[in-house]
């Protein structure tokens, strides 16, 4: 039986892109190594990914205009003996981020510059083998 990481993203605000403040409404979460492609019109996605598509990139896009593609976010996948380790970036500067592991907050950290948009989380666990739900939640500083 395969492995499965399920990643679920869930946007709360808009976001800027390129100077301008708008919401998202529509993504492609396209996985080149397993061409896992799923596009959901809601603020809320799930992403299914077997343990083969450790050490990939897995780009979020806006894809309100079909003309145009502006990538948002991007999560990094990577395992190093039994920790698994998060990077998340984001293009969208000046926002709180939270990552939970299965409903439970490990990590809060504030993307402060440009020089800087990423952070890294390592994560303890016994058994890779074991699913594990990440929950990430985007939303303005105050």
């Amino acid at each position: 039986m395969k492995n499965i990481l399920f990643i679920l993203v869930v946007i709360f605000s808009p976001l800027s892109i390129s100077g301008e403040s708008k919401s998202i409404d529509s993504f492609i979460i396209n996985n080149n190594e397993t061409s896992n492609i799923l596009s959901f019109s809601t603020d809320l996605a799930i992403l299914s990914l077997s343990n083969k598509c450790i050490d990939s990139v897995i780009p979020v896009s806006n894809h309100t205009e079909k003309s145009s593609t502006d990538e948002i976010l991007s999560i990094t996948l990577t395992k190093q003996c039994e920790n698994m380790f998060i990077t998340y970036t984001e293009s969208n500067i000046g926002h709180e981020m939270t990552l939970s592991i299965n409903n439970k907050s490990i990590v809060s950290a504030n993307v402060v510059g440009k020089l800087s948009p990423s952070f890294r989380v390592s994560v303890d666990k016994n058994k890779f083998s074991q699913d594990i739900n990440v929950l990430l939640k985007m939303f303005p500083r105050k």
